[in-house]
């Protein structure tokens, strides 16, 4: 199927812009997906330079500088794409659980699958937040099929979050979004990012790391914890094991090689300690 895209952004000032320098991201991506056929921009004022560029991620960016005075600006991208039939994509259905889909992104030497790991990583606009978790946890059930639980995510905020221009920036936090449900479509995707990256080290890694003893008992845990953390308030062997994990994580990302972290410690973490056995029940996303 074909579409014909007219995008249109306008802006106008209360007094008169000596200058600017802009850069857009409006050109569709070719993918396995769709292919991208046409893509013009009309820009009014007329700019005084523009050019083409791939950014870090393969966005097709747009730069263009306009040096007269000017009290508006208008910015019109015509586009033409050719998308696959959504049917065709049913072919990734029932392929593999979130689960599965999270452990191959950990270890896979693939080099088609290793950059997605930058995918996995905080940022200052979507950091980790346990607010998160309950959020997600409702469409990444155990076991679940990963276009499943995505398709049921994408779907719950666009019918559980308003469209309000007018409340976010471009330096909104996270947390404001998911609090007031409102933001535009910039908010959306840092929500939808965030929910989905999560990881876990196994108990022993963590008693190892705090220990030294990989069987160590929930007591050992809480006394070693305390002893590296002489101000932290421990309120229980609960929180003694979620310190425990921070530590193990801290330890990895510092002193561990690459190849043998397979990214572990840039996935966010949870994990409970209860003797030897592991929680695998997922708190939040991939």
């Amino acid at each position: 199927m074909k579409y014909r895209i007219k995008h249109t952004t306008r802006y106008r000032y209360e007094a008169p812009v000596s200058m600017c320098f802009n850069e857009a991201r409006m050109s569709p991506l070719n993918s396995m997906h769709q292919t991208c056929a046409k893509n013009r921009f009309v820009i009014h004022p007329i700019p005084d330079s523009m050019h083409k560029r791939f950014d870090y991620f393969a966005n097709n960016v747009t730069s263009f500088d306009i040096l007269q005075p000017h009290r508006e600006l208008s910015v019109t991208v015509h586009s033409e794409v050719q998308v696959i039939d959504h049917s065709q994509q049913s072919l990734f259905a029932g392929s593999r659980s979130w689960e599965q889909v999270r452990d191959s992104v950990r270890t896979s030497s693939d080099p088609e699958v290793i950059p997605q790991r930058e995918y996995l990583l905080p940022s200052p606009l979507i950091p980790i937040m346990s607010e998160l978790q309950a959020y997600a946890q409702v469409s990444f059930t155990e076991g679940r099929d990963i276009m499943e639980a995505v398709r049921e995510l994408t779907e719950r905020i666009f019918k559980e979050f308003k469209y309000d221009p007018s409340f976010t920036s471009i330096s909104t936090p996270l947390e404001t979004v998911l609090e007031h449900r409102r933001g535009v479509c910039q908010d959306f995707a840092h929500l939808a990012i965030a929910c989905v990256p999560v990881a876990e080290y196994a108990p022993n890694a963590v008693k190892k790391t705090v220990v030294g003893v990989g069987h160590a008992q929930k007591a050992q845990v809480d006394h070693m914890v305390r002893m590296m953390l002489p101000g932290a308030q421990v309120a229980g062997p609960d929180a003694a094991d979620a310190l425990a994990i921070a530590l193990c994580h801290a330890h990895h990302a510092r002193f561990s090689l690459p190849q043998q972290l397979q990214v572990l410690y840039h996935h966010r973490v949870f994990l409970l300690l209860d003797g030897d056995k592991r929680s695998s029940r997922p708190r939040q996303g991939l």
